[in-house]
């Protein structure tokens, strides 16, 4: 458990790193949901395309804006008010694509059907460039909402299971400790044979001394086992708590 959680958190350092490697929009000619030639405004970052899909909609739907799926890959937002982009009514569409390396964001704005808004008009740039790189910052942020949010909740499962391997671990030295107890009345009241007299020995009660300690000693070692088992166990959780606490610490310090 702890390799595949320090792959994982490998992963999400170096993503939290990729800070430097911002990308800077571009435009560049596509093809519109009612396919005509046009030209959008893009940005890739280096975080997988699928946490930039989700962080991006999140933010978009926080503001109270929701999409719906468009063809050609698009999700639409029409007939909306948002300032970050426009000062009127109009529609905006996106794409994200790309791999688990990278995602590229494409922007196409509209006041119609095809009354594209062009994206090299200055003011029009200047604001939508400002948008598309303060993705990065809202990815970044989703990212790290997200790891922490994962790392607190293991956290707390290793946490819940230490707290039952100790419940555990008193029920069975209680009951360790009763053969003790059981052990030492044996040891009371048992007939030393090689002290007493051979011809006042009963067999049948030496028979039953003894399986009677066979008992107590079985019963013994089979706690000692559990016990043993159990305190390996809460052993590999410490550790486990110890490096998801590492982590967690690690991770504040990386918080956007």
């Amino acid at each position: 458990m702890k390799k595949i959680a320090m792959l994982s958190l490998g992963f999400v350092f170096a993503a939290m790193s990729a800070m430097a490697q911002v990308g800077m929009p571009i435009i560049k000619t596509t093809n519109a949901p009612n396919k005509d030639k046009v030209s959008v405004s893009t940005v890739t970052f280096n975080y997988p395309a699928e946490d930039i899909e989700t962080a991006v909609m999140e933010k978009l739907k926080k503001e109270g804006l929701s999409g719906k799926k468009a063809k050609a890959k698009f999700v639409a937002f029409q007939g909306v008010e948002y300032v970050p982009l426009w000062n009127n009514q109009f529609d905006f569409y996106l794409r994200i694509s790309g791999s688990k390396n990278a995602g590229t964001i494409e922007l196409l704005m509209t006041q119609g059907y095809n009354n594209y808004i062009d994206p090299t008009a200055p003011e029009v740039q200047e604001r939508v460039n400002k948008w598309l790189t303060g993705l990065e910052l809202t990815v970044r942020e989703f990212i790290y909402e997200r790891s922490m949010a994962e790392q607190l909740k293991e956290k707390k499962v290793i946490e819940k299971t230490i707290a039952s391997l100790q419940t555990q671990q008193d029920r069975l030295t209680n009951q360790f400790n009763a053969t003790n107890s059981d052990q030492a009345r044996f040891d009371a009241e048992k007939v030393d044979v090689s002290k007493a007299d051979p011809n006042s020995l009963d067999t049948k009660d030496i028979a039953k001394q003894q399986k009677e300690q066979e008992k107590i000693l079985k019963q013994r070692n089979k706690l000692e086992y559990k016990l043993y088992d159990i305190r390996s166990k809460m052993a590999a959780s410490q550790k486990d708590l110890e490096f998801r606490k590492k982590a967690i610490d690690e991770l504040k310090e990386m918080k956007p």
